[in-house]
């Protein structure tokens, strides 16, 4: 079973969702999250050109790695703690959300659990829902936590 979390309160109340199904189902649990790329604007946007400091995308990429090993670790710990006898393990994906757990989820999950909203506010609003997108492009049987 593949959870995707992100560190936002429906992402938690996925998390143990997903850890009562495999518990109740027997199955191994794999704790994913995503490290974003930049939002991209919509074809046709104006925008004005600025200046970003030299070494931004490294700082932008390496913060948020740190944060994803944050909240994985984390969950694992307390999934563990609350569940011993489950397999899980954690993994990070990089890239657009959406697409990420997508192919994640085609690694031989049966399921994917996530929740019906996450932390990315910008990226909702430039891009769509990630969970929207998914759930209408998974192969997969995708549960959300409401």
């Amino acid at each position: 079973m593949l959870v995707a979390i992100d560190g936002s309160t429906k992402s938690n109340e996925a998390l143990s969702l997903a850890l009562y199904l495999a518990n109740s189902l027997g199955a191994e649990v794999e704790i994913f999250n995503v490290i974003p790329d930049l939002p991209s604007l919509p074809m046709g946007a104006r925008v004005r050109l600025v200046r970003v400091a030299p070494g931004y995308l490294q700082d932008y990429y390496a913060d948020q790695k740190e944060y994803s090993e944050k909240i994985t670790k984390e969950a694992l710990e307390k999934s563990k703690k609350e569940y011993p006898q489950l397999t899980i393990i954690r993994k990070i994906g990089k890239g657009n959300p959406s697409d990420a757990i997508l192919e994640e989820s085609e690694e031989g999950f049966d399921m994917l659990v996530m929740g019906s909203r996450g932390l990315g506010f910008l990226d909702e609003l430039l891009l769509g829902s990630v969970s929207e997108k998914v759930v209408h492009k998974s192969k997969i049987t995708v549960v959300l936590a409401k």
